[in-house]
Formats: structure tokens, C-alpha cells, sequence
């Protein structure tokens, strides 16, 4: 195992996960990978033109996304700096905007991760059933071996 990627969204369960991952990168020798996925996309340039044209404000969508990012920024950050503070090195940091289930796939795919680590959500009944979840959608599509961490 050389490449872990963990995904990183500020839940208990993540948190988990990233002690883990760090606990398996330190085993292994792997680099560590911590990714937290922006769960939506700026506004398309032909929606703000659209949106500027018929004054219709946006810079509260804008500044949530800007705020979405920067709070992204810190979670990885602040990942990586208790890991290396336990001595791992090796721990790279990513924040990607987009749907998180396959953005995380399209994330390890690149990086040609061993493993992806996820926290667990514990959706339950008929909610995990209709909406399922991040865990479960990228254990089910990744090419490589999942851990979920609960």
C-alpha cells in the first residue's frame, strides 16, 4: 500500500477516519492524502450574466461558495498539521468543488490510491435507502479497497 486518500468533511465521523488513515500511512509507509469536496460548484458564467442582466442578486450564492472553500481550506489543513504533529510525513492536502461521491472516485483514480478511508454518516432506514450515501456510493464504484470508519 503506498497511496491512502481520506476524505475530509468536519463530521466526528471523518475525524475518525483521518486517525485511522494516519494510523495505516505510518504502518505502511504511504502517503497520506486528505481531500474535502466543496459540495457545490460556482455559479456558471452564463448564470451570473444571466443574473447581472435581470438584476437578480447572487453575491450571497457567491460568498457562501467563497466561505464553503475557505472552510475546506482549514478542515485539510488542520488534518494534515495533527498528523504531522504525530510524526507522519508524507500527508498532502486537496479541496475540489463538485458532487462528493465522485469526486472523491475521480480523486483516487488520479492519484492511483491503495485505499480510500470515509467516515461513516449513519443514515439509516428509509433516508439511507432513497438518498444513500457518500460512503456507500464510493464503496460500491471505487477501484480500489474502501474502509468506512464509524
Amino acid at each position: 500500500m503506498k497511496t491512502i486518500l481520506v476524505a475530509v468533511d468536519g463530521s466526528e465521523h471523518a475525524s475518525k477516519a483521518v486517525d485511522v488513515a494516519g494510523k495505516l500511512a505510518r504502518l505502511y509507509d504511504a502517503r497520506l492524502h486528505l481531500l474535502h469536496v466543496v459540495p457545490f460548484e460556482p455559479l456558471p458564467e452564463g448564470l451570473v450574466a444571466f443574473a447581472l442582466a435581470e438584476k437578480i442578486p447572487i453575491e450571497e450564492e457567491v460568498g457562501r461558495w467563497q466561505s464553503a472553500r475557505l472552510l475546506g481550506d482549514a478542515l485539510v489543513r488542520e488534518a494534515a498539521e495533527r498528523l504531522r504533529g504525530q510524526g507522519l510525513e508524507g500527508v498532502e492536502t486537496h479541496v475540489e468543488e463538485g458532487s462528493p461521491g465522485p469526486v472523491i472516485l475521480a480523486v483516487a483514480e488520479r492519484l492511483e490510491a491503495d485505499l480510500i478511508v470515509v467516515g461513516s454518516r449513519g443514515r439509516t432506514g428509509l433516508a439511507a435507502t432513497l438518498l444513500g450515501s457518500v460512503s456507500h456510493r464510493v464503496a460500491l464504484n471505487a477501484r480500489c479497497s474502501v474502509l468506512i470508519v464509524r
